[in-house]
């Protein structure tokens, strides 16, 4: 079957393409393949046979749908992309015609969302793309309410430069009780490589790691503080020579 090619967009950059008639009819879509909604006196044997195939295919898809039905424009971008698949009207056109929306008023939407009709259809959305594929919408995704949607905004993290302090981490009992168990260590003199701190603010010293100290004040002084607290935060008390 062969149809009347639509006329290439200019590929000069400085002429910017005219924007398309966004289809409300299926009369409106065979118009803009330049096929009439009914006989004429001078007509193609293709745009007759076009029209006829487009009118069987109706009646044996949705019989509920005609050449007069108002639809919501995305529904017959998808009625006329499964024309095109069913290769009775031309690509060209539904190409020329569909890039024009989506390059225009059509560019900022996302998904097609299905809502407050049928009970089986229920409230759900549907990628434009998936929608498109759809072929003939049923009776129950035509008594639904349409909106196309934009995607949201996807927002960058923020990112949290606080730091949390060992108070905020370990809890304020358990790092009182760290300090009591350090205190009595380094009083004692019973844990090797321990040694007091010579300043008012300074840290005592330890040559080994926290773990070892740990076991070391568990062993011989005696904790009730849990070994992941005790590691996490007797640093604020005791400057370790290894991690």
């Amino acid at each position: 079957m062969k149809h009347e090619k639509p006329n290439p967009i200019s590929a000069d950059p400085e002429v910017k393409p005219q924007k398309k008639q966004i289809p409300d009819s299926l009369n409106e879509v065979l118009a803009m393949h330049k096929i009439a909604s009914k006989p004429i006196a001078r007509e193609s044997r293709e745009d007759l046979e076009a029209r006829r195939s487009v009118q069987k295919i109706l009646a044996n898809e949705s019989p509920s749908i005609n050449l007069k039905t108002s639809l919501h424009k995305i529904f017959w971008y998808r009625i006329w992309f499964y024309l095109v698949l069913r290769g009775v009207l031309n690509k060209g056109y539904f190409i020329e015609h569909y890039t024009s929306w989506r390059k225009s008023s059509g560019a900022r939407y996302f998904e097609v969302l299905l809502s407050g009709g049928n009970k089986t259809i229920g409230s759900k959305s549907i990628p434009i793309d998936v929608f498109l594929l759809g072929g003939f919408p049923s009776k129950d995704e035509i008594e639904s309410k349409i909106e196309l949607i934009e995607p949201l905004i996807s927002r960058p993290l923020v990112k949290n430069n606080k730091k949390k302090s060992v108070v905020d981490i370990v809890g304020r009992h358990n790092l009182e009780n760290i300090k009591i168990d350090v205190d009595k260590a380094v009083a004692s003199g019973k844990i090797a490589g321990l040694a007091k701190s010579r300043g008012k603010d300074a840290r005592h010293k330890y040559s080994g790691n926290r773990k070892d100290l740990y076991r070391e004040i568990s062993r011989k002084i005696g904790t009730q503080t849990k070994e992941s607290m005790f590691i996490r935060g007797v640093s604020e008390f005791v400057e370790t020579k290894a991690k």
